[in-house]
């Protein structure tokens, strides 16, 4: 009878620590997430569908096996998606809102469902093959910087300033039906747009859903950096509803572009 309780109290244990997220450690599964950590305690928890991020030098890994929410708490500054995806299931990225600016760090191949976060937000490819492609898309309270990665999304939005620079490929082809945040184009800023890629930087805007494709003031460009696609696109400044100053990307005959797209190339 005593050893078929000790036995039983062995299974207990077994099932248990096999459905729960060990949390804080280095090198742990957590819901398929593999999570690493340069720190060996209380880098992270679980939080029934969400995982919390404590500290910085936290790398995610791996395939989701059920929907889940990955908050950055206060005092993180910056995570990085190593081959991270959400599989038959959505994750959503919350960066820390109260970092100066959030550096979201990329490598290899990944896919989530969003990334929403009040504040300011980098997301930085390290290395060749970078690349992020989100369900629905990135918004931002506050400044957006795109730099030296590959993307795809629904929509790219930031309520201040947003930047698409360097060695950075940014596709806003992704369906936003079914979003429910107020959009006006693929790309839109509440106030400056600075487009200056490098090397082979594009940018691709299907603007199949009757939205804008892009929506600034003011859009800048940066050397060598050429509207290829509408041919003769016109960069329209005016008035918007609520008065303030609007840039979009126009036809020659004034007619709002369905698709557009910009490349890093020297004019012949």
């Amino acid at each position: 009878m005593l050893k078929r309780k000790l036995f039983c109290c062995m299974v207990i244990l077994v099932v248990l620590s096999v459905t729960a997220c060990a949390g804080g450690d280095t090198n742990d599964v957590c819901k398929g997430i593999h999570i690493s950590a340069t720190e060996q305690e209380d880098s992270w928890e679980e939080d029934g569908h969400r995982i919390l991020i404590k500290k910085d030098g936290v790398i995610l890994s791996g395939t989701a096996d059920s929907d889940l929410r990955i908050v950055c708490r206060e005092g993180v500054s910056s995570l990085e998606l190593k081959n991270l995806d959400q599989g038959e299931h959505e994750i959503h990225l919350s960066p820390n809102p109260e970092a100066k600016e959030f550096q979201i760090i990329v490598r290899g191949e990944n896919r989530l469902r969003e990334i929403a976060s009040a504040g300011s937000v980098l997301i930085k490819g390290a290395d060749t093959a970078a690349s992020l492609n989100l369900d629905d898309g990135v918004r931002t309270h506050e400044d957006l910087v795109i730099q030296d990665v590959v993307m795809r999304g629904g929509y790219f939005k930031s309520f201040r300033n947003m930047e698409i620079v360097g060695d950075s490929q940014l596709y806003a082809e992704n369906s936003t039906e079914g979003t429910d945040i107020s959009l006006t184009a693929k790309i839109q800023a509440r106030k400056k747009l600075s487009i200056n890629l490098a090397g082979e930087g594009t940018i691709v805007i299907n603007n199949a859903e009757g939205l804008l494709p892009i929506h600034a003031c003011p859009i800048e460009l940066g050397k060598d950096n050429n509207i290829v696609e509408p041919r003769n696109a016109v960069l329209k400044k005016e008035d918007s509803i609520d008065g303030a100053d609007s840039c979009t990307i126009q036809n020659k005959d004034g007619s709002f572009a369905e698709e557009v797209k910009i490349v890093h190339q020297q004019k012949k």
